[in-house]
């Protein structure tokens, strides 16, 4: 499993949790790093069961060798439009043959382009769901489904930085709707 962008690791710590296997995040802002170990630590895993990088995939030559050291049957990025128009050539580098990009955060005013930049690339949509954000648990199950096909409930501990109400208030008069993709490599 790969989680790029990952903040505060969610979706990595939810790939260990589901079996997963090795995994990996990856995130620009160094302070990450602290948020990935301490939800590990929430979550009974100990920190250096994920690996952490630091870095850009796309220009730091360091983390894209590192990280690009294997292939992966899970990349999750749940991160906005632009990142992931940019982060799709990579992402059909990193799948292994028949993996799954499952990415979110894409409001859907982008996302027609986000489709058309997947259009032209080797990946192919297999699921488009458009939702409004409700939680990081929603995105756990559909990478738990990912995983292992089940059903079954799963809750991931964590400490958001901004609290609930805040969120909803920050999104209030301007809700845009989620749009989240489930693409495979193709070949």
């Amino acid at each position: 499993v790969l989680d790029l962008g990952c903040g505060s690791g969610i979706l990595a710590i939810a790939g260990k949790l589901l079996g997963g296997g090795a995994t990996v995040a990856v995130d620009i802002d160094p302070v990450c790093e602290e948020a990935v170990a301490h939800h590990c630590r929430m979550n009974n895993i100990d920190p250096e069961d994920i690996s952490y990088y630091t870095g850009d995939i796309l220009r730091d030559e360091a983390v894209r060798k590192q990280v690009l050291s294997r292939h992966y049957h899970l990349v999750t990025a749940n991160i906005n439009a632009a990142i992931v128009r940019t982060l799709i050539p990579a992402a059909h580098e990193l799948l292994q043959p028949g993996g799954v990009f499952i990415c979110s955060g894409i409001v859907d005013m982008f996302g027609s382009q986000i489709e058309s930049a997947f259009a032209a690339s080797p990946l192919k949509i297999i699921e488009k769901r458009e939702e409004f954000v409700e939680e990081l648990n929603e995105i756990a199950k559909g990478l738990h489904r990912g995983l292992t096909g089940g059903i079954e409930e799963l809750e991931i501990l964590y400490e958001p930085s901004v609290t609930a109400a805040e969120f909803e208030q920050k999104l209030s008069g301007n809700r845009e709707r989620d749009l989240r993709m489930k693409l495979t490599s193709v070949g």
